[in-house]
């Protein structure tokens, strides 16, 4: 792989973490703010945001060749 396309591949998988962490954030802003209609179901997509913050923190942080 040359290296201007490794470049492209570091920048848009670093781009796509940060877009994971801000859906997740959003989501998880969204989640918090309608406990009540969402009831039991509240933690398991609490649980999903979560887990899309994690793989966009892992995708920021992740070293590729």
């Amino acid at each position: 792989m040359s290296e201007q396309e490794a470049f492209w591949v570091k920048l848009l998988e670093r781009l796509f973490g940060v877009i994971l962490i801000l859906v997740g954030a959003f989501t998880i802003y969204y989640v918090t703010t309608s406990l009540q209609q969402l009831a039991i179901y509240s933690w398991f997509f609490g649980f999903l945001d979560a887990l899309l913050m994690i793989i966009g923190l892992i995708l920021l942080t992740a070293k590729t060749e």
